[in-house]
């Protein structure tokens, strides 16, 4: 594999998806794993589970693999880039997992290749994160959390570098108890309790039907915001099986979003404001790697983003509310007793719109493939939750939606997939038609 040719984006997008299936990689990888492991003969197989590329700059894979005799699953990063070389952070990282039996059965938890330009991180080591070592150990967080014996740590998501997720699992004489840690790098994890107990009293205030995940408890020292399970499963989910609760299910998810963009004006104070120039310039950054790998859909993506500009300064401007910043589905958690809307990392001072576009274009997303009636359907049954609005916020939502559009083919299809560039293509060419129907309107 010629890593140089491969961070360049050279290769095009289907040297990029075949060097990281490709057998090359994996006796790399494997080869680097069985020299981590204590027992080389406990490798099982390693599944591909999620990437990310920058072209010029950096190739991630996440993978799941498993360790016998079990099957236990342990999850990794790799990571090709120049120029990368251990530092004294991963020795003291390294060393505090070590000491609390955390590496078993590796003998340390990362490996570089030189060669390759390519580093190998296995769960839970991240310098970058001082506590996820600390919660990952269960001697160390049962008794911090109150639970009876040693609780079962589950890595949900492990991301070096960028965010970290973990459950706890016991068994009580009542059943399962679970509860979920959110690990933060700084203390941003503060502000996200303050946030999350904000929205979850002005959700309750709103009377029945949706709830917000409220915080069990903020770890300073660790800095972490703990979650308890909330039962229920994603509002996704209900739209993928064509559920018969979705259509109540999607006017809830209306009216509680028009509960927080309601919100009293002295709530929103402490927020940091987000422009819709903020998103559309994320949305840029987001299709570098769209717009250096398949540079057609690249100017489709520039000129959908021009125009989403051009007729959104058209449109009248309301001053702006609380936002939730990253309304969607998969958010929306539908219980047998309530709604409940999770993750308020984004929460900010924003435009109402913003919200409004991001959940219609989700909606594209889950109902990909159903008839064009059953769409319009389930974006009018969310918009009637809503309620009521002046016709300038619904046409700036509409104006915004080819946007979130676009981001979702950045950040949802993943290079490593089959047929990346098409469903890429796919899915710019929707936004695109969304902003000419704008135009002509």
């Amino acid at each position: 594999m010629d890593v140089d040719v491969l961070l360049s984006g050279r290769a095009g997008p289907e040297g990029v998806r075949a060097s990281l299936h490709s057998s090359a990689l994996r006796r790399s990888l494997r080869a680097t794993l069985v020299g981590m492991l204590a027992e080389p003969d406990r490798l099982g197989p390693c599944r591909l589970r999620r990437s990310k590329f920058k072209p010029g700059l950096k190739l991630t894979a996440y993978f799941d693999t498993g360790l016998l005799p079990h099957g236990a699953r342990r999850a990794l990063a790799v990571r090709w880039w120049r120029g990368q070389k251990p530092s004294p952070e991963d020795a003291a990282a390294e060393a505090d997992a070590a000491s609390r039996g955390l590496t078993e059965p590796f003998r340390h938890l990362s490996a570089h290749v030189p060669a390759m330009w390519m580093r190998v991180d296995v769960a839970p080591l991240d310098p970058g994160f001082p506590g996820l070592v600390r919660l990952s150990d269960p001697a160390y967080v049962g008794p911090l959390l109150g639970f009876r014996g040693r609780p079962d740590v589950l890595t949900v998501r492990y991301r070096p570098g960028q965010r970290h997720l973990l459950r706890y699992q016991t068994r009580n004489g009542a059943g399962d108890h679970a509860v979920f840690a959110k690990v933060y790098r700084d203390d941003d994890g503060a502000r996200d309790a303050l946030v999350a107990n904000a929205v979850a009293d002005l959700l309750d205030e709103g009377g029945p039907g949706c709830a917000g995940a409220r915080p069990a408890a903020h770890l300073e020292e660790e800095r972490a915001v703990l979650f308890p399970l909330v039962a229920g499963a994603p509002l996704s989910s209900l739209l993928r099986r064509a559920d018969p609760g979705t259509a109540e299910a999607l006017r809830v998810a209306g009216s509680s979003l028009r509960r927080l963009h309601e919100a009293a004006p002295e709530l929103t104070t402490t927020f940091e404001a987000r422009t819709v120039e903020d998103e559309i310039a994320e949305v840029e950054r987001a299709t570098t790697t769209i717009q250096q790998l398949v540079p057609r859909t690249g100017t489709v993506v520039r000129g959908v983003l021009a125009r989403t500009r051009d007729v959104f300064a058209d449109l009248p401007a309301e001053a702006p509310g609380l936002g939730h910043g990253d309304y969607k589905a998969d958010h929306l958690l539908c219980g047998p007793a309530a709604m409940t809307l999770i993750d308020f990392d984004r929460c900010a001072l924003a435009d109402p719109a913003l919200d409004l576009a991001k959940f219609l274009a989700d909606l594209r997303w889950w109902l990909a493939g159903r008839t064009r009636h059953v769409l319009a359907a389930a974006q009018a049954q969310f918009l009637g939750g809503y309620g009521p609005t002046s016709q300038a916020r619904v046409a700036r939502a509409m104006a915004l939606e080819p946007l979130f559009v676009v981001k979702l083919a950045a950040r949802r299809v993943q290079v490593h997939q089959p047929r990346w560039e098409d469903r890429t293509r796919a899915l710019v060419g929707r936004a695109e038609r969304l902003v000419q129907e704008q135009t002509r309107r």
